[in-house]
């Protein structure tokens, strides 16, 4: 069945799944990422059932953009026409998102840190081995 909070309608309802579905459950996630909170939530399950069915989430937040909000509420459409069609639909979304706001790709200032730290990493290893080796020689013995 999955985890509750990121069922989608027509799993609920016992209709036929299809990748759009996915795509509800990746708006639960990104939602989740974003506020911390579930998207839909209840005091039971049968709560979180009805709110997936009936309710629509509150806003991100009142601080973030509302093309944010606006792809997040697209993924979390009840009708599955509603929703984007695609994976590389939404992806494409959030790069646009990305550049358009300014923000930094992290993959890049993880690969510049990848480079900088392997060597060092490298480097300790083998200190810590020529280290070892020369601690284990046999030593000769002083008898004074």
């Amino acid at each position: 069945m999955g985890t509750l909070q990121y069922m989608y309608p027509e799993q609920v309802e016992g209709k036929e799944a299809d990748a759009r579905s996915d795509i509800f459950a990746l708006g639960a996630v990104l939602y989740e990422m974003i506020t911390g909170r579930p998207a839909f939530e209840g005091k039971s399950q049968v709560g979180v059932v009805s709110a997936i069915l009936q309710q629509e989430p509150s806003p991100v937040s009142s601080t973030s953009s509302t093309c944010l909000d606006y792809l997040i509420r697209t993924c979390l459409a009840k009708d599955p026409e509603e929703r984007f069609q695609t994976a590389h639909a939404v992806k494409l979304q959030l790069r646009w998102l990305q550049q358009s706001s300014g923000i930094a790709q992290p993959v890049v200032r993880a690969t510049r840190w990848r480079k900088v730290l392997w060597p060092i990493a490298a480097l300790a290893i083998l200190l810590a081995v020529l280290g070892i080796l020369w601690m284990s020689q046999p030593r000769p013995r002083r008898d004074w």
